[in-house]
């Protein structure tokens, strides 16, 4: 069996597994927006990081995603209530984010908040359960990795898995073989939620790119990350 069910899994609990969760300053906003006519062309088609950090931190995160999609992200610090209630006010965000009006005003009453988490077990499995995904390594999204480490070590589990050896054994080597990678990424988001550096403009390093340079076990040919991955496409930092 495998519980894959999320930072508050009851499968995880129902287990009785060891472990500790912690919650950060922080949470954000995400939404899907629909592609319009407001978010076609420059700079619309790149990555945009903008964060405010007086008299409070606040940031906007936007990606263009698949054809037709946009992802934005707000972050603010949990205990401004204006900022971390849905439906969002543009008001609260648009005189520290002016070129992000037109975006701001397609989200509407859309939205997910969720406070930076990290989850971490004394162990990933319990006789011939496996845990993964958030259920066991929970991180903020600093580095963008919660999801990849959990693609990883689910194809992983499945190459550990499937070599017709007893199964608690092979969770235990699967473990064993993926765990120190997900600790420090987890270890490295925790650090970058803590401090906010991405605000200062942190230069990426391979430290924090070890897991995206990493070869997942199970994968036929290695993925290197393109170079203009090493930064951010655009960052404006306003006081």
């Amino acid at each position: 069996m495998v519980a894959a069910d999320g930072v508050r899994s009851p499968l995880r609990e129902s287990l009785g597994v060891v472990g500790a969760r912690r919650k950060y300053q922080d949470g954000l906003i995400r939404v899907l927006l629909e592609e319009s006519a407001d978010l076609v062309g420059e700079p619309w088609n790149r990555v945009i990081d903008s964060w405010v950090l007086n008299p409070r931190t606040l940031r906007i995160l936007y990606a263009p995603c698949e054809e037709g999609r946009r992802y934005i992200g707000l972050m603010a610090p949990v205990d401004a209530k204006d900022a971390s209630t849905l439906p969002i006010d543009p008001a609260v965000w648009e005189p520290c984010f002016p070129e992000f009006s037109s975006a701001l005003r397609l989200i509407g009453s859309r939205g997910r908040h969720d406070v930076y988490e990290t989850t971490r077990l004394d162990a990933w499995s319990v006789g011939r359960v496996a845990i993964v995904g958030d259920a066991a390594h929970a991180m903020p999204p600093q580095l963008a990795q919660g999801a990849c480490c959990a693609m990883m070590n689910a194809l992983s589990l499945a190459v550990f898995v499937s070599d017709g050896s007893e199964i608690t054994a092979a969770l235990q080597r699967w473990e064993a073989q993926e765990r120190a990678l997900t600790d420090h990424t987890q270890a490295r988001s925790a650090e970058l939620a803590r401090t906010r550096a991405l605000g200062s403009g942190m230069q990426w390093d391979d430290v924090g790119l070890r897991a995206a340079q990493h070869v997942p076990t199970g994968s036929r040919r290695r993925v290197r990350p393109a170079a203009a991955g090493r930064a951010v496409a655009h960052q404006s930092l306003s006081s």
